[in-house]
């Protein structure tokens, strides 16, 4: 399954939280790394974009935070980040991964991965 592949591919990237939305498609993304590093999958509400982003903020620099989220939100998250428009993000767009690298100064890298 694609959440697998996801798993394997980040199992190795010194994950230190893990955060989805409540919906259960986006929970079930981020099951098989929780399990595999043994952490707790922490729930934001969708609707509360802003305050995600504060959580990722947080948890940084020099961290790894993975992040679970609808397509219809990943722009506005990355771009409160700091980061680029990475443009429409259709629904059917989950082999998408998108790199997000705080650069200290209110701005990020990003770098678009398919998976």
């Amino acid at each position: 399954s694609r959440a697998e592949l996801l798993s394997k591919l980040l199992a190795d990237s010194d994950v230190t939280a893990l955060l989805a939305t409540q919906f259960k498609r986006n929970q079930q993304t981020l099951e098989p790394l929780a399990k595999k590093l043994q952490h707790e999958i922490l729930t934001v509400d969708a609707s509360l974009t802003g305050e995600l982003i504060q959580q990722i903020s947080t948890r940084v620099p020099g961290k790894t935070v993975v992040v679970a989220s609808h397509s219809d939100r990943v722009t506005e998250i990355i771009e409160g980040l700091g980061g680029p428009s990475v443009g429409y993000l259709a629904e059917s767009d989950y082999e998408i991964l998108f790199v997000v690298t705080l650069l200290g100064n209110s701005t990020a890298d990003v770098l678009r991965l398919k998976y």
